[in-house]
């Protein structure tokens, strides 16, 4: 894989990995694990919710709407 950078982008990820006793592959590699667990999480989310709906466990739109509002009104 490969991957383009500004000049910018690599002086600044070189401080960090600096900084943290890292090298930047392994800094890159961390943020690409993080990225993937959150888009593994989210797709999960979302399967669960459409498994709700299925099950018809979802509030209808008034519902919803007075309780932002008493939510907004604290």
């Amino acid at each position: 894989m490969e991957l383009t950078l500004t000049q910018a982008q690599e002086i600044k990820l070189n401080e960090i990995a600096k900084l943290e006793g890292k090298s930047v592959a392994d800094m890159l590699v961390e943020a690409a694990t993080a990225r993937l667990r959150t888009e593994e999480q989210l797709l999960a989310e979302i399967d669960h919710a459409l498994m709700q709906i299925e099950r018809g466990e979802f509030l209808e739109e008034e519902e919803m709407d007075q309780r932002v509002s008493k939510m907004l009104a604290r």
